[in-house]
């Protein structure tokens, strides 16, 4: 079981993820054979804001049962793009950003 916890500049938690979802997946973490496994985790672009953030990375046997956690162990920058920020010059609030789907729909189909 591995769980990936990504921190903001001043080291407030912005969102938690584990490999053991649901009780089939967590028993196949708990059982897996002694030797090299190897996990990987998208974070999904446009998903964070401009800025810095720090992954800490544990890993164990179920949630409760960590062998190693390594803190801080990837820190990585977030900037900007013309197309997410527009003409928009100043700072976005908030630690997520997703690129959401606007459109105009008629009053009348409401």
């Amino acid at each position: 079981m591995s769980t990936l916890l990504v921190r903001d500049r001043t080291g407030n938690p912005v969102m938690m993820s584990t490999s053991a979802r649901g009780p089939s997946l967590a028993a196949e973490s708990a059982e897996q054979a002694a030797g090299s496994h190897h996990v990987q985790c998208v974070i999904p672009a446009n998903l964070l804001n401009e800025g810095r953030y720090s992954i800490t990375v544990t890993v164990g046997r179920g949630i409760n049962q960590p062998f190693a956690t390594a803190e801080d162990c990837l820190t990585f920058d977030v900037h900007d793009t013309s197309e997410q920020r527009g003409l928009y010059a100043g700072n976005w609030p908030g630690v997520v950003r997703p690129k959401l789907v606007w459109r105009k729909v008629p009053s009348s189909s409401l």
